[in-house]
């Protein structure tokens, strides 16, 4: 797979656009369906977060952030994986994902569960790794999955 982005405005506009992208990139050979899965899990999980957060700051600033996805397949020594990068320019949000832990209201019922933290756990529990950082006004999320080896 040689390397692929998109880039757009980071709005609800061209959700389609980036599942499209994403879908693309679930059907990478290398993936069994249950990595497919949970990649697509993870970054569609994320793409939503970006948007909401960036179509909420459109309303004080109306100048709508971007964001742009790459993707691009690594090979060392004996380990091959799928590097995807999300990078937008909404207010800067860090998800802590070095610190973000099981939800022990995970088991209860819908009704008695706190809203919010469950999205950016299934995330982080969905992919072989995942990083943060924010640089030059914009977050970058870095997500890494493991591919099969190649027959």
């Amino acid at each position: 797979m040689p390397n692929s982005s998109i880039h757009h405005d980071a709005s609800m506009k061209h959700w389609d656009d980036f599942m499209g992208f994403i879908d693309k990139l679930s059907e990478n050979k290398r993936f069994s369906s249950k990595k497919s899965y949970r990649f697509k899990l993870a970054a569609e999980e994320l793409v939503s977060n970006i948007i909401r957060s960036s179509e909420s700051s459109f309303g004080s600033t109306q100048i709508m952030p971007t964001l742009q996805i790459a993707a691009k397949e690594v090979s060392l020594l004996n380990y091959d994986y799928l590097e995807v990068v999300f990078i937008d320019d909404a207010p800067r949000f860090d998800p802590n994902f070095d610190q973000l832990e099981s939800p022990n209201h995970i088991e209860a019922p819908v009704a008695l569960r706190p809203i919010g933290g469950l999205g950016l756990f299934l995330v982080k529990d969905s992919v072989d790794s995942i990083s943060y950082k924010y640089c030059r006004g914009q977050n970058t999320y870095t997500i890494e999955m493991e591919l099969e080896s190649a027959s």
